[in-house]
This record gives C-alpha cells, structure tokens and sequence, in this order.
C-alpha cells in the first residue's frame, strides 16, 4: 500500500518534493529493542488495568454491564472534582442507574452529621465542603428524595453502593407511607410509587368484587366496578386535557398521569373481559383471574398486631406480584417516570410466557417482526416489578469479536445479572441482515444458554459463588424475614425476527431459551390509548386509531401487492416500517402539533400526513 500511493503522490508533485514522500529506511536494532521493551510495557500496563478494572466490578457490580472504555470514563467522571464533582458525576450516573438522569445537591448541615449517610471513609479536610446528592431526578423532571443525603467523596465504589441503599430505602418508605395516606385524590409520590398503589388497588377491588357476586349470587358487584373504573378513566383523561404550565412540576406531574391513566385503562379492559366470564367465575383461583398479573401489598408486623390504625412500617412491608404459580417480590429499583406502551391482550398473553420462564428459572426468546415491540414488552413488564433492564445490542460489545471475546462479552452480562438482580434483553435481530450475522446469532445464543444453564445450576443448588467465562461472581445473600418471599433469579431474554428465530432456535437452544411470539401489535388500540394518554378526547382517539391502522395495512399491501403472503422476503422489513414504530411517531407528532393550539383532528391529520405517503 506504501509503495502504491508513492507512486501516486510522485506523479503530481515536483522533483523537489519528492523527497518528502520517500520510504523511510528500515528501523535499527536498537529501536526495535526499544520499541519491543515498550511493547512489555504496554502489555503490563494493559494487565493492571484490566485488573484494576475488574476489582472495581466486584466491588460494585453493577459496573459488569460496562464496557472496559466505558468503565474507565464512569470512574474519570465519579471522582472527586471540588466543587464541579456533581457536574462530572450526572455524565456517568445513567449508565448505572437507568432512572436517573441528574440529581440534585443537598445542603449539608454543619450541625447535624448523622443526617449525612455514613460512607465509611474519612472526612473532607477543612476548607473543601463535600459534595451531597440530596434526590434523584429521571428524564421527566421527577424527583425522588433521599433519606439521607449521599457524600461524594474518596471511594467511587464505596458513595455509589451508599446511594443504592438510600434509593431503595427512599422507595420503601414512600410507598409506605403511599400506601398508608388517606388522600387518595391528590397522590404526591413518585411515579412507580402510585402506580403500584393503584394496582394493588385494582387487584383487591376485584377479588372483593368476585367474593360479592359469588355470595349475591348476581352481577351487581361488577357492574359497580366497572362504573367505577370507566369513572376513574374518565377523570383522569380530563386532568390531562386541562391546561398545564411548562415548568419541572408540572413536567413530571404530567408525564405520572399519562403513566397511571394508561394502567387505568388497561385496568377497565380486564374488568370487562372479566365481567363476560362473571358467570363462570366460581373463585378467586378461576383461571381468568389467575392469568392476570396482579399485586398485593402486606405487612407482616400490622398482621400480627392486628391494627389496622398504624402505619405502614417501611422495614416489614412486603409487596408482591403474582401470575398463576409465579409469586415474585416487588424490587427496589428507581426507574423513573418511564412511557409505557399501550396494553393490549396479546402483550398480556406474552406476558404470561415471560413469568413462566422466570418461574422455571429459564430464559426466554421473543420472537416476533421488526417494530412489533419485543423490547417494550420485556421493559414494561420489568419497570412494573421495580426491576432494572439493560438493553444491549451486539455492536455494544462488538460483532467483529472472536468467539472467546464473545463469550467473555456475555459473560460480563451474566455477571452483572448475578451480582445485582438487574434484567437484560439482547437485542439480536439487527443481525439476520449483516453478511455472517446468521453464524454470529447461533454463537451468540450457544453462549447464552450455556451460561443460563451455568446460573440455573448455581441458583438451584444455592450456592454462594457462580463462573461466567473463568470469572467467580459471589451471588447476593439475601437475609430474609419470617414470613418473606424470596426473590426470583432475574429474567435474561433475547429478542429475534421471525425468520431468523426458525433458522436459530432448534431444540436444545428451545429448552433454556423459552420462545414468546409476539404477532403483529394492535395499531388501532395502540394509536386510540397514545392519544387519549396525551390529552386527546376518545372520540377523536378512537377514529383516529381506525384511520391509521387502515391507513398503515394499506402501506403495507401497496408494496407488497394484492396479495402478500406471511413468508413473503420484504414483508418483515416493511412491517418495521408501517408498523408500531411508525404509529408511534404520527402520536408524538400529534402531540407537538397540538401545543400550537390547532384543533385535535387537524393535529393529528397533519402528523399522519408528514409521516404517510
């Protein structure tokens, strides 16, 4: 290649510069030396890094789920800068808490050292004020407060432990206290935080409803609740169609009403399935309830005193959720005022499939075209149980990599989702289209399930210790109180597309990966909950969802022709085209255009005209 391009400098420069672009003679001995003993260097230097790096992980694990160029900026960013520490630490704290996009300061009160968290180092010098995180604060402007102001001081791994155990403390008690409150019109919690409180809500109003009916003997008890929740709905719509100031509160509060309107509604679609099968619901163990994910919330110290005026002691409440024979703890991980998607009964039924597997202590492979929303489905159902989900794809760790470099790369998730309970979807269905992508989702997925079977193993026979890829991760001790639940192993899941999964999934990869098809979303119900969400009013929601799901298939059959068939070669990709993703941006749009103070329908004719042919 040298010799190639003096060739072609030499014909378009002059004599005289030609001696600016000759080859330089071959290196001497001793620069060879010199440059092999600097090679050693290197390579002593690349050790102890890598060392360096791997004690961190072990130290706060939740650092795994980082690359190694990653982790070395995280720590660059974690350490103590004076004053400017803060400003450094919100470019790394996302990454390792996925609610979290900055915090706040607290003020440090001179007078009263014990309401700073203990972090087990020494104090700042004199003249050098710390620096203390005093809330969390997510995407949406949402703040979750600590109980105890977290210093940022010597120790990355040390503050970063304290200001998870602050967090959850932060949770436990604010859904106690939640739970506890009598005002139940204004909720002044964080966005998870209410949103548990209504599902639990939920889940006991229709046991009571079906204790009721099975003792009256009539169906008067569901007719009530169903008015009730089409009521609540209904109110909650009206709260998000009224004008709102553009500040951080009204942000945040605006972003947990879309959230719990969104429940309110898929809470009014079960209650009328349900009501159908009234008839034949003769307990609350049917399968139509039982097939539900519902959530309960109790405390074990109120049980046993039996007084029902306390309230809720934040150290013994126990909520949990349950799905047939899957009973699982509710987790204690921020994750913020996230935008959920729209529930339909086909994401209800994928959902049993994903509890199943956690249950069989499995992973689980969502099959399904391109758009359909197989990481939605594995996110929502994650934010729901107050669980972390890192969603990763192969060019996070690259797909160039050998197979010892693959494997040690999962190894790294595995590990991570063993040190810290956090789920993790690997995203592989942007590879069926890459030259060799076929050979590299089988490698991938030969690397999965044999660390799958390598954490079932550790987890079935208890032990304290588990190895991904010659890596000894301690699993978590967990102490558990008389009476409590103990948790599941976190779900693993692997997204595909349809074609590739059939070609992927034979029948030992089946076992430990479960498959979930997820078929086509429902556009029309998709759209009409979007919209209702953000401010619109049903009926406008409602055509419009019938008019853009129309609109979309008739997308998809114009290029594909009269006639398009299920194994046509294009129909996956153009469904990723005129498919959820596609409704889901006409309902942004929709949005935006709307705060310019245009009708509704004109709003969203616009939106679906800039993004439809």
């Amino acid at each position: 290649r040298s010799d190639t391009s003096k060739k072609r400098v030499e014909e378009h420069v002059s004599k005289e510069d030609r001696l600016a672009f000759e080859i330089p003679d071959e290196p001497s001995d001793a620069k060879l030396n010199r440059w092999r003993d600097d090679a050693v260097i290197l390579d002593d230097l690349r050790d102890e890094l890598k060392t360096h790096l791997e004690e961190k992980r072990e130290a706060f694990p939740r650092f795994y789920y980082l690359t190694d160029l990653e982790l070395v900026t995280a720590l660059g960013n974690l350490r103590n800068r004076g004053s400017e520490t803060l400003r450094y630490v919100v470019l790394a704290l996302p990454q390792l808490f996925d609610g979290v996009r900055t915090v706040d300061r607290a003020v440090e009160n001179e007078d009263d050292d014990a309401s700073i968290g203990s972090l087990g180092s020494q104090p700042p010098p004199k003249g050098r004020r710390p620096q203390l995180i005093g809330s969390l604060v997510d995407t949406h402007k949402e703040r979750l407060v600590l109980l105890k102001p977290v210093r940022v001081w010597r120790g990355v791994e040390v503050w970063l432990s304290n200001l998870e155990k602050e967090m959850r403390h932060a949770l436990r008690a604010s859904f106690a206290e939640a739970k506890s409150s009598k005002r139940s019109k204004k909720v002044t919690t964080c966005a998870q935080v209410a949103l548990l409180v209504q599902r639990v809500k939920w889940t006991r109003d229709v046991e009571f409803a079906i204790d009721a009916s099975l003792k009256r003997n009539d169906l008067s008890a569901w007719d009530d609740l169903a008015a009730t929740y089409k009521q609540d709905a209904k109110e909650k719509a009206e709260i998000l169609r009224s004008p709102h100031v553009a500040d951080d509160v009204s942000r945040a509060a605006r972003s947990k009403n879309e959230v719990l309107l969104l429940v309110a509604l898929q809470h009014r679609e079960c209650i009328t399935s349900l009501k159908e099968y009234a008839q034949h619901i003769k307990s609350d163990q049917d399968w139509c309830w039982q097939s539900l994910l519902r959530f309960y919330a109790t405390d074990k110290k109120k049980k046993k005193k039996a007084d029902d005026e306390d309230e809720d002691d934040p150290l013994t409440l126990d909520a949990h959720a349950k799905q047939t024979d899957f009973i699982t703890p509710i987790n204690l991980e921020y994750v913020g005022s996230w935008r959920r998607t729209v529930w339909t009964p086909l994401a209800g039924r994928c959902v049993l499939g994903l509890t199943a597997a956690l249950k069989a202590i499995r992973g689980a492979c969502v099959v399904g075209g391109h758009g359909c929303g197989k990481r939605e489905l594995v996110a929502n159902l994650a934010t729901e149980l107050w669980a972390r989900c890192v969603v990763r794809e192969p060019s996070h760790f690259g797909v160039a990599c050998d197979g010892e470099s693959l494997a040690r790369a999962v190894g790294h998730l595995f590990a991570g989702t063993a040190a810290t309970g956090a789920w993790f979807v690997l995203a592989l269905g942007s590879l069926q289209h890459r030259p060799g992508g076929s050979d590299l989702v089988r490698s991938l997925l030969k690397a999965v399930a044999a660390n799958l079977e390598v954490f079932a193993g550790a987890v079935a026979k208890k032990a304290e210790t588990v190895s991904f890829a010659g890596r000894a991760v301690p699993l978590p001790s967990i102490k558990l109180r008389p009476g409590q639940l103990a948790p599941l192993p976190p779900l693993v899941c692997v997204t595909l597309g349809d074609g590739e999964a059939s070609r992927a999934l034979d029948h030992g990869l089946a076992l430990s990966l479960r498959p979930v098809r997820l078929a086509s979303p429902d556009i029309s119900r998709v759209v009409c909950g979007g919209l209702i969400a953000r401010g619109f009013h049903t009926s406008e929601a409602l055509q419009a969802g019938s008019d853009i799901s129309v609109a979309l298939q008739l997308c998809l059959d114009a290029e594909l022709g009269e006639k398009p068939e299920d194994g046509h070669p294009r129909r996956h990709h153009l469904l990723a085209r005129w498919g959820m993703r596609s409704a889901l941006m006409v309902v942004r749009e929709a949005e935006r255009l709307r705060e310019t103070g245009e009708e509704e329908r004109v709003c969203i004719c616009r939106a679906a005209r800039r993004l439809l042919p």
